[in-house]
């Protein structure tokens, strides 16, 4: 991977994705989970890493890059819905 392939922005089509999919799986958006659940969230951000990545549009993302894009997005969404 080069410098430029990690700054490249997120596709709308892998944020799309990605939207969906924490929407199916909300134990990955919840703050706090059990120690029981950690096998089953390292599972699922495995399985998005893997599909966001084979998109074939916008970045190839660890797993720890995506779950930032997904906090960003988040913290950046809760911003503008406070400034309405």
């Amino acid at each position: 991977m080069t410098s430029t392939q990690s700054k490249k922005k997120t596709s709308t089509e892998q944020m799309k994705y990605m939207v969906d999919f924490m929407s199916e799986n909300k134990i990955l958006i919840q703050g706090k989970t059990k120690p029981s659940e950690a096998s089953l969230i390292k599972k699922l951000w495995d399985q998005l890493t893997a599909a966001l990545n084979a998109m074939g549009c916008g970045p190839f993302k660890s797993k720890v890059q995506w779950k930032k894009t997904f906090i960003d997005w988040k913290s950046n969404t809760k911003k503008k819905q406070e400034n309405v």
